[in-house]
């Protein structure tokens, strides 16, 4: 299966706004919080039903402290520039990107905070989430009848965020944490 195209776009566009703001971060499976409380560890469910464990993770930053792609996966990343690049799945690899973003944006939108909880939603001009799977060169990206809630528990020079999120092809549960560059 190849990729959307919409979703290519999406991913060139926000390349683009990251080379243009210069923020990108990197991490690994022993990526832990300032406070020692926070590793990657997520549970992917596949449209076949297959749980993976991932934790590896790396985060980009879109500069505006809302805007954030976080992965993790169950490979080590390679050398792509997450600025620029999504990162390569290998044919045996998971991957999962999740994303807070604010669509069709058109008024002012708090930074992100710990403690704060997103709600997965559909409503244009509001803060939520995102949640792509990939496993080999196959993605995951449709939402239909999504729900669940993003909480983050630390964001700085590193963001952690705990997941849980479900849809009718896919689900995602547990902590991701990424070290933030800016």
């Amino acid at each position: 299966m190849k990729p959307d195209r919409r979703f290519i776009a999406t991913i060139a566009t926000s390349a683009l706004l990251l080379v243009l703001t210069g923020c990108a971060a990197g991490g690994g499976a022993e990526s832990e919080s300032a406070s020692g409380a926070c590793v990657t560890d997520l549970t992917a469910t596949f449209p076949d039903g297959t749980e993976v464990g991932l934790s590896e993770s790396a985060a980009v930053n879109f500069g505006d402290e809302v805007s954030y792609t976080m992965y993790a996966a169950d490979f080590a990343y390679g050398d792509e520039n997450l600025l620029v690049e999504f990162p390569q799945v290998p044919a045996d690899g998971h991957l999962a990107a999740v994303s807070t973003v604010v669509f069709n944006r058109e008024s002012d939108v708090a930074a992100l905070e710990a403690g704060q909880e997103i709600v997965w939603s559909t409503e244009m001009d509001a803060l939520t989430f995102t949640a792509i799977l990939a496993a080999g060169d196959e993605q995951f990206g449709l939402s239909s009848n999504g729900e669940g809630t993003l909480t983050v528990l630390e964001v700085g020079e590193q963001i952690c965020v705990e997941i849980d999120y479900s849809d009718d092809q896919k689900s995602l549960t547990g902590t991701l944490a990424a070290d933030v560059q800016s």
